[in-house]
């Protein structure tokens, strides 16, 4: 026998749609939605989703959903990590509990074995784990006055609510930083940051060679720079450092690695997109062999004539590693 556990409960508003007794709607997903306050394995979850609330554990089928879902389940749980509705009948091949189509999947290959799927907030990859892990989740229910399957959302639909993911993101992932002459290097962000149709994520001290092949396995590339804008949101990912180089191994203070080179004078980015804006240069000449574009995180250090956010480009070395690497994906 199950004892119900304690429910989140969130008031609804008139306009919203119905939703089974103890679930709020989530506008966005246009989903219903509860967090039970337990922690159980994969079965007594989906159990206590399907058999008790009429609903089932979360399935997932594009990518704004799966970052939506990673924000919210952390925001509800607490925990980074949750269960989804995906199970494995096969040797790769999954079933969602709800019966809906697997189209989509951000499964991380690693030697972890077990046949149900989890959700990691922190760089919002599904990683495989055992059934019998006792884990936190979410439920998920169509809203009760919903006659029609809703449609996933497309890449259309992201633009739209792209200001709406953009909240979430501020709201769950405000920096608390020290003045800078006193932050420390990698107070960032954490996980996949949501910014116009694109996702970044920052990882830590790798050489240029080594941050690519890392972004790479995300599904990314170093990130290339389109805009002022799109400088700018990469620029705040993480504190403004302190100007002291000998907080990172005597060599570079607060700089972010792009994806950004100039080969004989023309700046390629490492995605292949197109190099038509050029961010204000406060060092390096791009006629020099092997430039490599970074940012300053730093302010008008002594003696530097560098602004944060500026580009600097320095030579390209396979065995310098850079404090922080910045990766894209769609």
């Amino acid at each position: 026998m199950f004892f119900l556990p304690f429910l989140l409960f969130t008031f609804l508003s008139a306009d919203d749609p119905i939703c089974p007794k103890y679930f709020f709607y989530q506008s966005d997903l246009n989903l219903c939605i509860v967090r039970l306050n337990s922690q159980a394995d994969w079965k007594t979850a989906e159990f206590l989703c399907s058999g008790e609330f009429g609903g089932h554990l979360p399935s997932i089928h594009n990518a704004f959903q799966n970052s939506l879902f990673a924000q919210l389940q952390m925001n509800l749980t607490g925990n980074f990590l949750n269960y989804l509705g995906a199970k494995q009948i096969s040797n790769g091949v999954f079933n969602w509990s709800d019966g809906s189509v697997f189209d989509y999947q951000k499964l991380q290959h690693s030697s972890e074995s077990g046949d149900c799927v989890l959700l990691d907030s922190r760089d919002q990859m599904w990683k495989l784990t055992p059934c019998s892990r006792n884990l936190t989740y979410l439920c998920a229910a169509q809203p009760v006055a919903s006659t029609t399957t809703p449609q996933p959302i497309t890449q259309s639909t992201s633009r739209t609510l792209s200001s709406t993911a953009a909240q979430i993101t501020s709201a769950m992932n405000n920096l608390t930083c020290l003045p800078a002459n006193r932050q420390p290097l990698y107070n960032c962000v954490k996980g996949w940051q949501y910014f116009s149709d694109h996702y970044y994520m920052v990882l830590f001290d790798m050489t240029y060679d080594d941050g690519e092949t890392a972004c790479r396995s995300y599904g990314a590339h170093l990130a290339s720079i389109q805009s002022s804008a799109e400088n700018d949101f990469i620029t705040k990912l993480c504190c403004e450092s302190a100007c002291d180089d000998t907080d990172h191994n005597d060599l570079f203070a607060g700089i972010y690695l792009t994806g950004g080179t100039f080969p004989n004078g023309v700046l390629t980015w490492t995605d292949g997109s197109q190099s038509d804006y050029q961010h204000q240069q406060c060092f390096g000449d791009p006629y020099d062999p092997n430039q490599l574009v970074i940012i300053e995180n730093t302010n008008l250090c002594d003696g530097d004539r560098c602004a944060r956010g500026d580009w600097g480009l320095t030579m390209l070395n396979d065995e310098d590693e850079w404090p922080y690497v910045v990766c894209k994906r769609s």
